[in-house]
């Protein structure tokens, strides 16, 4: 998820996300992104490399089935090369405090759920309290993850791992979502609530695909942009002052 601008009382966000999720603040495009402040999570495929899978079983069995002897990538390389510069913070199970436009922006993220490497309860919590808004980022937007972050008081959640379906039925839409999202949820804008609290979610549909299944139907590749704008531009600073009014737009790119 990569954003764009920091308007006077607000600030926009792209999100286009497949290997990595991440979430990068107050970024022009064609940046220097890593120069930029802001953070990253891991998903499978940044694990190891991606494998054939009968693709009728995402649809009979809801999701793919991690593979007993995958091909290991270079994560730590990666990692070390995403923080290298120190502007971008490792979110796999952990916190940070990062500063954009003049807001002072808590972060939250897991490792990969998709393959049980999340461990929520190392960042679980409420937000702290001098900071301007709590986001939380995870790669596959399973309930496991969403619902403790909206129960601790997480403003919005940026997720991807779904590609939007990837295939989908014209006037039904996704098939699956890889996951145990609701279809309705597989990609775009929603809100999450749990427990009487609710939160923004947005689950970007992505640009790509799998090596071995290199096709969408009815799921073009997509750059999503954000505008989060306060609804009221005078409220005091606060996570519990600061409700969003948030418009999408969207830009697509094969």
């Amino acid at each position: 998820i990569m954003s764009q601008g920091m308007a006077k009382y607000g600030f926009k966000t792209i999100g286009m996300s497949n290997i990595i999720g991440s979430l990068i603040l107050n970024t022009p495009i064609g940046a220097d992104n890593l120069a930029m402040p802001g953070g990253f999570v891991f998903g499978s495929n940044d694990y190891h490399k991606p494998e054939f899978k009968n693709p009728l079983r995402y649809v009979t069995h809801g999701r793919s089935k991690a593979s007993e002897a995958p091909e290991c990538l270079d994560a730590e390389g990666l990692r070390a090369a995403l923080t290298a510069r120190g502007t971008w913070q490792d979110l796999n199970d952990r916190r940070a405090v990062i500063e954009a436009g003049g807001y002072r922006i808590e972060l939250r993220g897991t490792d990969d759920a998709h393959h049980d490497r999340d461990r929520y309860p190392a960042v679980a919590g409420p937000p702290v309290e001098d900071v301007d808004l709590s986001f939380g980022v995870t790669h596959a937007p399973y309930r496991r993850v969403l619902d403790p972050m909206v129960a601790d008081g997480v403003a919005m959640i940026f997720a991807g791992h779904t590609h939007g379906g990837q295939v989908c039925a014209p006037g039904y839409g996704a098939l699956t979502t890889n996951c145990d999202l609701p279809r309705r949820q597989v990609k775009g804008l929603s809100r999450h609530a749990v427990a009487g609290r609710s939160a923004w979610l947005h689950v970007s549909a992505g640009i790509g695909t799998s090596p071995f299944a290199p096709y969408r139907f009815a799921c073009p590749p997509e750059v999503t942009l954000l505008t989060l704008v306060p609804e009221d531009a005078h409220v005091a600073v606060g996570i519990a002052h600061l409700p969003m009014r948030i418009s999408p737009s969207y830009e697509r790119r094969v």
